[in-house]
């Protein structure tokens, strides 16, 4: 039981056909990409031993050549993790649950071969979990 196991089982619910990194894509990453950044609470243990839940959060990060693509793929990262549930060994997580809306922008990063700048798309889930 670790937090590897929770954070590779968020992973595995990315839609196909997209590559998907954990904190940030690398300099050669072909877009469009996803980007997830997962906080996860401290692990707080009861007089009894056991373990109480908190709530973690994920951050995807769309990225794509034009805003169409990344309100497209966005699209599809709902319905990937909206509401999904993930049974990581060790561990007791909630459904994830949507927040704050979906925020579309264009990025500071510009692409060399098109000289356009990169269409971002923020979405962020929270759900509850504990070790277990």
């Amino acid at each position: 039981m670790n937090a590897l196991d929770l954070v590779e089982a968020l992973r595995a619910l990315a839609p196909a056909g997209i590559n998907v990194y954990s904190s940030e894509a690398p300099s050669d990453a072909v877009l469009p990409w996803l980007v997830l950044n997962v906080t996860l609470p401290d692990s707080q243990t009861g007089d009894a031993g056991q373990h109480f839940a908190g709530t973690g959060e994920l951050l995807v990060t769309v990225a794509a050549l034009t805003e169409d693509s990344a309100i497209i793929w966005a699209g599809r990262v709902l319905e990937s993790w909206r509401g999904a549930r993930i049974a990581p060994e060790g561990w007791s997580v909630g459904a994830l649950q949507h927040i704050n809306g979906v925020r579309v922008f264009p990025d500071t990063v510009t692409r060399t071969e098109t000289n356009l700048r990169v269409s971002v798309a923020k979405l962020s889930f929270t759900f509850t979990c504990s070790e277990v």
